[in-house]
């Protein structure tokens, strides 16, 4: 499984919430990193579990779903569209869009800025873009997609790039090869993240997100640092599953348990 921290042999435990009394209704162990692919399965296993306990909310019709940003994709986003489910699963940039981190930025460590488009000047007789440092960009692709914008793709050479002075300034990364600048030229149809966004940067849309914080976070504190399972012993995605739920039963039990305990007492 690739991780932040290179390759490691293992699983990723994933559990779906409920956000009344933090129940873990459905869990299962996968061995991938990324959970771009991780929400629908997710959802069809929890469909499952409430089918088999008779719930009358057994499909999720208009049930709200929180995820985190891993989750968001366009595939994901038409998924929970088709489903009839209320979904709330920001991208990675929900918050640069939100006026509330505006302040942020000042506790940030300053870094220099990244020349941007602006920084480049055009040459429409020549469709060629010139960098700071005077060197072209000659068009490489007329017409690609990236999310809602069909765009045109002016590229430097390789060579130019390697021995610029100031390719710091331009540059992602010092194993980025040369300079490219994607140029929109037109946007399309809204798509379901697109609208997945615009929900997410709504009043509406930051409340229920921000629920999960409060919902989730604690449910995998307790099991791996309060309970101390915080380690898949087994090998198997059959085994890893089943030592994964025997962790969230151990969570259940408390929380079933303290309920019930609660409602004697003061009920």
């Amino acid at each position: 499984m690739m991780t932040s921290k290179g390759t490691i042999q293992g699983y990723n435990g994933l559990s779906m919430i409920d956000g009344k009394n933090q129940i873990v209704v459905y869990a299962e162990a996968f061995g991938k990193g990324q959970e771009h692919d991780l929400l629908e399965p997710m959802v069809e296993g929890t469909k499952k579990n409430l089918q088999a306990i008779g719930s009358k909310h057994a499909e999720l019709k208009k049930t709200k779903l929180s995820a985190d940003t891993n989750y968001h994709t366009e595939n994901n986003c038409r998924y929970l569209e088709a489903e009839g489910i209320d979904g709330y699963v920001p991208d990675q940039q929900f918050r640069k869009r939100d006026s509330r981190f505006d302040s942020a930025i000042q506790h940030r460590p300053k870094r220099k800025r990244k020349y941007s488009e602006r920084d480049f000047r055009y040459e429409e007789n020549r469709d060629k873009y010139i960098c700071p440092d005077g060197k072209e960009l000659s068009l490489e692709k007329r017409a690609g997609r990236t999310g809602d914008y069909i765009y045109r793709q002016y590229t430097a050479k390789e060579a130019d790039c390697r021995i610029c002075t100031i390719r710091e300034n331009c540059l992602t990364n010092e194993k980025t090869k040369k300079r490219r600048l994607a140029i929109p030229l037109e946007k399309l149809n809204s798509s379901a993240s697109q609208r997945m966004k615009n929900k997410i940067d709504t009043d509406q849309g930051r409340k229920e997100y921000s629920r999960r914080m409060g919902i989730a976070e604690p449910v995998f504190g307790n099991i791996t640092y309060a309970k101390g399972m915080k380690r898949i012993t087994l090998r198997g995605k059959v085994k890893a599953t089943i030592q994964w739920m025997l962790f969230n039963l151990v969570h259940n039990i408390e929380k079933i348990s303290h309920k019930n305990y609660m409602e004697m007492s003061y009920g």
